[in-house]
């Protein structure tokens, strides 16, 4: 059970980590590349489809304490705002595709893991409807990842 929990944060951490600075570089474009590319649009379907019902979801989470989930929120707004500024202070490859594809690689790899934990702990055959999409996009990230490189 112990193990199940903590894979089920560790992906939500990670996932709701990646949508902040999806959020975050959509919005940068969208402002740096007017009327060139439909970056404006891709910012709103993303807050409106990830980044909102996800900081929503989130912020109504019981089994965590209230402070942790405003401060994971916060967290995930100042990564948003450090995304859209893309200071010079932090690592420049961090901004880069493959980095991105990587990253998305190992946070669906922990979905991956939580949904496997959730089938071994509760026999139940449910979060293969999570982990099998998330192993195909996991492995989807990593493909475009090694062709970026």
């Amino acid at each position: 059970m112990v193990f199940q929990q903590a894979s089920f944060w560790m992906s939500t951490i990670t996932l709701y980590i990646g949508f902040s600075a999806v959020m975050g570089i959509l919005l940068r474009r969208a402002f740096s590349k007017l009327h060139r590319h439909p970056y404006l649009e891709l910012a709103i379907a993303h807050g409106l489809l990830f980044f909102l019902p996800t900081s929503i979801l989130l912020l109504g989470h019981p089994d965590w304490p209230i402070s942790g989930r405003i401060s994971l929120v916060s967290i995930g707004f100042t990564i948003t705002i450090l995304s859209i500024i893309q200071p010079r202070w932090l690592p420049s490859m961090i901004w880069r595709r493959t980095f991105g594809h990587r990253y998305f690689t190992v946070a669906l790899a922990l979905v991956v893991l939580w949904g496997v934990s959730t089938i071994l702990e509760t026999r139940t055959f449910e979060p293969i409807l999570i982990s099998i999409p998330a192993c195909l996009a996991g492995f989807a990230s990593w493909q475009t990842s090694l062709r970026l490189s």
